[in-house]
């Protein structure tokens, strides 16, 4: 990508990576999101929650084919909460390794299932065999730092892990580690880790993998757009991110005699697809790598990084928005891939009832809760396919053999779960028992819709509520 050497840069120490991104990331969603409920917020920080496990193996790209499975499983990663390349299994262009890694502990076995490099990343698709009755445990911050990784013989950065998690009756999860800036032009990159300190398990797992680097679904050009002061100068587009140059002017504070730590300078990026999907903002490689800086009170040129798009996407629309609960547009890019070029203004379709990014709806929660409540229903379009997301409050001794759906006014299903282990995460909390449920919607609602959860036990009906869908972020 384009560089400019003498823009403002951020320094992290590498102790203080945890707290930095975490920073970040709530910055960015102060734009982005409303604040909830008490049992939201609880249902949040479990979604939050992020251990360390990995591995890898060789690359075999010749049965990728016969795999059909290939890539899914990042796509439930990132149904799960996790950060992860959210678009990349439909692409088809995942790696099929199946590698056991090398270790003393013959309890527990990690295998590489599958990988995919762009250049700047690799991404890494894990299994673990547990003994019988075991479970694999989230794994402590300090994990990261202890483990090693290295790329064509190059210390090699951990980006992101996920914990594992039980899908189909598998542990799975997912990584990935940022390629030295020295081999991002490399045809194959060969990746060796020493994985080490795993919480509860014994032992050091040792792996080696060689992985071809897909120069197929890359798309790289410069160019020079204006608008509002604002430019974008050009892109570098791949199925696990998308990288943007811009000079971004300071436009003023959100708000004009404000002093809090929420006024800050107006701005803040988002990149959406033609339909409005919204892609997410890694932003702390915005700042890490790319030199961005979201409190710069000047002009400054940067980098910004955002997940990678859909297959088949062949125009970007780069936004600068004013502020919090904005819809003013400060400066907007269209990025067209299949042209390569850029241009300002775009073709977003703003009026539209499913012009969104996350639809939500709350009933109100008693001081003193009895009986079922479900006090809360989210849509939202940051995963591939889409989230819909419950919140349910039920009392204590309330069974497992729950089931949720949601239904439109006309009473078309929209999204459906029964209780299961990688779908409905558990909060208990005194006399009362709360759950978050997410799961792929069947179909996305538009903005306005009253929807109506039921909740199940079995063949009885424990609650029904309807929710207005009237909370909309942009």
């Amino acid at each position: 990508m384009l560089k400019n050497l003498d823009s403002t840069q951020i320094v992290i120490p590498a102790q203080l990576d945890q707290v930095v991104e975490d920073a970040l990331q709530e910055v960015a969603r102060i734009h982005r999101r409303r604040v909830v409920t008490k049992v939201c917020t609880t249902a949040a920080s479990v979604f939050a929650l992020v251990g360390v496990f990995l591995a890898a193996g060789f690359s075999n790209p010749a049965m990728a084919s016969q795999i059909p499975f290939l890539g899914k499983i990042f796509e439930s990663a990132s149904q799960k909460g996790g950060p992860v390349a959210t678009n990349l299994a439909g692409y088809d262009a995942m790696q099929y390794i199946g590698k056991k890694a090398d270790s003393d502990n013959e309890s527990y076995t990690l295998t590489v299932r599958e990988a995919y490099s762009d250049g700047a990343t690799v991404q890494l698709g894990l299994e673990m065999a547990v003994p019988e009755g075991a479970e694999p445990e989230a794994v402590e911050n300090n994990y990261g730092r202890t483990s090693q990784a290295a790329i064509g013989g190059q210390e090699a950065k951990i980006l992101t892990v996920n914990p594992f998690r039980l899908n189909d009756g598998v542990w799975e999860s997912t990584m990935s580690l940022q390629v030295p800036e020295g081999l991002q032009e490399e045809d194959k990159l060969d990746v060796d880790l020493t994985l080490r300190d795993f919480t509860g398990i014994d032992g050091e797992f040792k792996a080696q993998a060689a992985v071809v680097v897909d120069k197929v679904h890359t798309v790289r050009f410069e160019g020079l757009a204006e608008d509002n002061g604002a430019k974008v100068l050009g892109a570098d587009v791949s199925p696990t991110q998308t990288v943007i140059s811009i000079v971004k002017p300071y436009w003023g504070e959100i708000f004009e005699d404000g002093d809090g730590p929420e006024n800050l300078p107006q701005g803040f990026p988002h990149l959406y697809t033609l339909d409005g999907t919204q892609l997410m903002n890694q932003a702390r490689r915005s700042a890490d790598e790319g030199g961005y800086v979201y409190d710069l009170r000047e002009e400054q040129s940067a980098d910004l990084y955002f997940d990678g798009p859909p297959a088949g996407t062949k125009q970007l629309v780069l936004r600068f928005i004013y502020g919090d609960y904005s819809d003013e547009v400060l400066a907007e890019f269209t990025i067209d891939l299949e042209k390569q070029e850029i241009r300002p203004g775009s073709g977003l379709d703003d009026g539209s009832p499913y012009f969104y990014q996350m639809l939500q709806g709350s009933n109100p929660m008693p001081d003193e809760p009895e009986g079922c409540l479900i006090p809360h229903a989210v849509f939202d379009k940051y995963n591939p396919g889409g989230r819909a997301a419950v919140y349910l409050s039920v009392p204590e001794g309330t069974g497992k053999d729950l089931r949720i759906e949601v239904t439109d006014s006309q009473g078309a299903r929209l999204a459906e779960s029964a209780w299961n282990e990688a779908e409905w995460f558990i909060q208990e909390d005194g006399e009362r028992t709360e759950y978050s449920v997410s799961t792929r919607p069947l179909e996305m609602p538009p903005i306005g819709e009253t929807v109506t959860v039921t909740l199940t036990e079995g063949d009885k009906v424990l609650c029904q509520e309807e929710i207005l869908l009237d909370s909309v972020t942009k």
